[in-house]
């Protein structure tokens, strides 16, 4: 006779529904680590770009964020040995952290993978495996020890992002060029000293991060980025800017804080899409005379440097929000700021630390009346 299940029984059924419900929070668990990963894996060695645009108080997730979500949701591993056991639907691949000095070479057997993280680990050459993966988008390899990249990588021509933060880096790696889709690159907190001709050769990067290095120039290459909307610069050695910073036409956010500029080239006022700038930390005793045809300006960061005088012109930024000031020998600010005042977008001034008479200081928070001032 067939066997047949025994009916649950007063005993069986608590304990049954109690793995039912161990085993619903795991998922809810999971579901929600991996969810928070992706949103907030940000800092220092870069971030997934994948919020969408807040200014008009949205917080909708980009096309790219979905695919990973669904990417995460339905086929993330911890292994290549777990990922091999379904090659196929092996999506992302979650290395990191496991004191790793190479890669196991059976990864080039995962066609479809599209996401990597082996970040925080020991590794000191790029794995060659790596470049049979022609579906990978992003690629994570921050704190490791890698020096050197391959000069060649167009094997890999579906990665848009690649974080190599916190490695042993000295010059730029020439190789990256070679990725014709890249779009975001994190490269901070290593010793790059040098770049070569090949950083011009990037058509369709949009972000870069070089904090934290040991730059003292920039090639003139720069002004190739046409696309490029956001680059970090600070905490370097610059001593100048290249003139022909003026062909980023696309740049909306510019980082050269903590750096040792004493000069901007006049041709920084060219960029007109410009919305934030920070020049903290530097040795600037003036600014260009046309400085302030940058109209687009939200936020403007001059703290800590040389500046005894704000030229004229100032009543142009009517979309200014931020203005830091502090730690300047300014003896005066000028009266044409009070136009401001009708647009309420000022919402702070820093003038901390100045050498400015009391009577101007009373002035400014008067002319202000809806920007908080601090003194």
């Amino acid at each position: 006779m067939p066997k047949t299940l025994a009916p649950l029984t007063e005993k069986s059924t608590p304990k049954f529904i109690v793995h039912l419900l161990v085993g619903f929070v795991l998922i809810l668990v999971t579901a929600t680590v991996f969810t928070l990963f992706i949103l907030n894996r940000q800092g220092e060695t870069g971030k997934f770009n994948f919020v969408g645009n807040q200014q008009n108080g949205g917080n909708s997730l980009t096309p790219e964020a979905k695919k990973v979500m669904d990417c995460f949701n339905t086929s993330f591993y911890r292994s290549v040995s777990e990922a091999l056991a379904n090659p196929v639907n092996a999506c992302a691949l979650d290395l990191s952290s496991q004191h790793l000095l190479q890669i196991d070479t059976r990864i080039a057997d995962l066609p479809n993978l599209k996401i990597l993280i082996l970040s925080n680990n020991e590794i000191q050459t790029f794995p060659p495996a790596l470049l049979k993966l022609n579906q990978l988008t992003y690629l994570d390899l921050s704190k490791n020890k890698l020096n050197t990249l391959p000069s060649v990588m167009s094997s890999m021509s579906a990665v848009t992002e690649i974080n190599l933060a916190t490695n042993n880096f000295t010059k730029f790696p020439e190789g990256l060029s070679t990725l014709p889709n890249l779009t975001t690159l994190s490269l901070g907190s290593n010793q790059i000293s040098l770049i070569g001709e090949e950083f011009g050769s990037m058509p369709k990067l949009v972000s870069i991060n070089l904090a934290s290095n040991n730059l003292t120039t920039l090639p003139i290459e720069i002004g190739k980025l046409t696309t490029l909307e956001k680059i970090v610069l600070s905490n370097n050695q610059l001593l100048s800017v290249p003139l022909e910073i003026d062909g980023l036409e696309s740049l909306t956010e510019l980082n050269l804080g903590h750096n040792k500029l004493k000069l901007l080239p006049a041709e920084i006022t060219e960029l007109n899409s410009l919305t934030i700038l920070d020049l903290r930390d530097n040795d600037l005793t003036a600014l260009p005379q046309d400085f302030f045809q940058l109209t687009s300006l939200r936020e403007l960061i001059l703290s800590n440097n040389h500046l005894g005088v704000i030229p004229s012109g100032i009543s142009r930024l009517e979309k200014l929000e931020t203005l830091l000031l502090d730690n300047n020998p300014l003896t005066t600010i000028p009266e044409e700021i009070r136009v401001l005042a009708p647009f309420q977008k000022l919402r702070l001034v820093n003038v901390s630390k100045t050498n400015l008479k009391v009577a101007d200081r009373d002035r400014l928070i008067r002319d202000l009346p809806n920007t908080q001032v601090i003194y």
